[in-house]
């Protein structure tokens, strides 16, 4: 989630792509995963959290290389 927030907005800066983009939404999504962020690193479980993360990206990434996804 943390991962995919990042790069997702980094895309946004970046690309634009076929659909326009609400920049309020964006801002309001970066600030509510900055929040859930902070939330984890009080709790110590950003480490695992990122990790869990990298796993179900590269797993994803594997299915659709294969076809399976």
């Amino acid at each position: 989630m943390i991962v995919e927030a990042v790069l997702g907005i980094l895309l946004t800066l970046a690309g634009g792509g076929e659909k326009s983009v609400d920049p309020a939404s964006i801002i309001i999504k970066g600030i509510n995963q900055a929040n859930k962020v902070m939330d984890k690193k009080k709790k110590d479980e950003l480490n695992a959290s990122l990790h869990e993360e990298t796993y179900i990206m590269t797993k994803d990434y594997i299915y659709k290389l294969g076809g399976l996804k």
